[in-house]
């Protein structure tokens, strides 16, 4: 499996690799991925899942001339133990090309249209098909369709861009290692220190040893957590690096802890334990206090914003009360003033009707 994109990010918390702008993955040469972004799941020193986001597109090669195709919005792929495609999931308008062998030969090609499709391959080849939600399917001789259907939208075949070995990456070699020539070399013993500062180094030495032996109990409740079995102590104390050794004493020194004549060992040892724990512990107190003070601050905000949108809300409605207010009492104007005319015609029409009746009389 060989990757080409611009911008890449790996990250061991997750064991993806995350990349970025025109990213294209080939496998077994004859397939080739493509995405505005692709995600690619490494589980086991192996390639595990692989998600195709957005103008998600596959093609493997069947031929110098026929490849089968699928475009979609989003595509998951599932790799199998030698890391050759298992199955794959189209999700979001799904067209898919496939050619299809009679005799050994490319006669038939089926054209399918639909919201979502899943397939399973076995050998390198598609075994089964499964299309979701009303999915149109149409099947041509190959000769009978046009040569421009024979390439969906998108379809783009870079197979010059695939790095063929590491050499088409770098160059460049990597150094052996020299751990075991430095390890070689004695530990100077500081014969005239001793002289003037008696003891001295033998402390070194013994906060040296307990950094370390606090490096193999770490790694060993890691490798408790994790189910593998832990290195062994020769690798460990390889591993830890004079950085390291540095930094402890150095610690050890803004504690307090080391004075001209060596105490116990134990005792040292306890007291730096100890040192070392309270250390932690006041770390961990400011870290808690930051983020209740970081809690308290947004939870202020909220209750700003939660009272400003109920004073929005409370004017809003008064906005509203006194917008109705003067519609109604502009028709309770316009009904006063329609019952005025009625009584009016009323009156006319009962005069007029008292006053026939005299006459006829």
């Amino acid at each position: 499996m060989q990757m080409l994109c611009d911008s890449l990010r790996y990250s061991d918390l997750d064991s993806i690799a995350r990349m970025y702008i025109n990213p294209v993955v080939w496998n077994e040469t004859t397939r080739q991925y493509t995405a505005d972004s692709l995600f690619l799941l490494v589980r086991g020193g192996r390639a595990d899942r692989a998600n195709l986001m957005s103008n998600a597109f596959i093609a493997c090669k069947e031929s110098d001339k026929y490849y089968d195709q699928i475009k979609g919005t989003d595509v998951v792929a599932f790799f199998g133990e030698d890391s050759a495609l298992q199955r794959f999931d189209a999700l979001g308008g799904t067209t898919a090309l496939f050619y299809l062998k009679e005799n050994e030969e490319i006669a038939t090609v089926n054209r399918v249209e639909c919201k979502m499709m899943s397939a399973t391959l076995s050998a390198g080849t598609v075994d089964k098909v499964h299309y979701y939600d009303s999915p149109k399917n149409d099947a041509y001789p190959v000769v009978q369709l046009p040569a421009k259907e024979h390439r969906l939208k998108g379809f783009v075949w870079k197979p010059d861009e695939r790095p063929a070995s590491k050499d088409d990456i770098t160059t460049m070699e990597l150094l052996p290692g020299e751990r075991s020539r430095y390890l070689a070399i004695p530990e100077p013993e500081f014969s005239r220190t001793d002289v003037f500062f008696p003891g001295h180094m033998e402390q070194l030495y013994l906060e040296i040893e307990q950094a370390r032996q606090m490096r193999r109990e770490s790694r060993s409740r890691q490798a408790e957590a994790s189910g593998s079995h832990p290195a062994d102590s020769s690798a460990s104390l390889s591993s830890v690096s004079p950085e390291d050794s540095l930094r402890t004493a150095a610690l050890s020194d803004s504690l307090g802890l080391r004075s001209g004549v060596p105490a116990d060992s134990l005792a040292s040892a306890d007291s730096l334990a100890a040192a070392r724990d309270s250390v932690v512990q006041s770390a961990r107190q400011l870290r808690i206090a930051r983020r209740d003070a970081r809690w308290a601050a947004k939870d202020a905000q909220d209750l700003a914003k939660a009272k400003a949108k109920e004073q929005k809300t409370l004017e809003k409605k008064r906005r509203k009360t006194a917008r109705l207010y003067v519609i109604q009492r502009r028709q309770d104007a316009e009904d006063a003033a329609k019952l005025q005319k009625y009584i009016e015609i009323y009156t006319k029409r009962k005069a007029k009707e008292d006053e026939r009746k005299q006459n006829s009389d």
